[in-house]
Order: C-alpha cells, then sequence, then structure tokens
C-alpha cells in the first residue's frame, strides 16, 4: 500500500511539473477541478498537453480517449495517467 502511494506522488509531482510547463505558472489544488478552458486550453492546446505528458510519462493515451469531452479538468486527466502507469505495471 505504502508503494503505491508513492507512485501515486510521484505521479502527481511530474504532473504538477509538465502542467507548470505547459501553462507557465504552478498548478495548485484550486486549479485541479477547473475546466481546460477555463485554464486556457483549446483543443489545439490540449493536443499538445497530451503529447508533453505522453513524453513525460513514457505512455501512450488512447485515441478515442484524446478529447477535453472525455476530460473536463486536470484531475480527470491526473487519475487516466494514474490507470494507465497502474495497469502497465
Amino acid at each position: 500500500m505504502n508503494e503505491q502511494l508513492e507512485v501515486i506522488n510521484g505521479i502527481e509531482i511530474r504532473f504538477n511539473k509538465v502542467m507548470k510547463n505547459f501553462l507557465e505558472q504552478a498548478v495548485d489544488e484550486s486549479m485541479i477541478d477547473m475546466s481546460f478552458i477555463d485554464l486556457g486550453i483549446n483543443s489545439i492546446a490540449f493536443i499538445k498537453l497530451i503529447v508533453a505528458l505522453e513524453d513525460e510519462f513514457e505512455i501512450e493515451f488512447e485515441d478515442m480517449s484524446l478529447g477535453t469531452e472525455n476530460f473536463s479538468t486536470l484531475k480527470s486527466l491526473r487519475e487516466y495517467i494514474e490507470v494507465i502507469i497502474k495497469e502497465s505495471a
């Protein structure tokens, strides 16, 4: 259980690092439930963000999952990454 918590914390740290570079500001807990539109991320920027996250985590998002309609918030996107990483472990 402790190991799983460490993995999740590591994912959160790396996710926040990518988001900080992408948004050019630190991500805080108030932003985690904001929509991508509220964060100023349009559909083209969203795809660029996905590519950055794929590179960081060495994962690949399923083509069918790509789109802001499948990820309404930063939290939902981070949780999806957690699932992919857990399934590949």
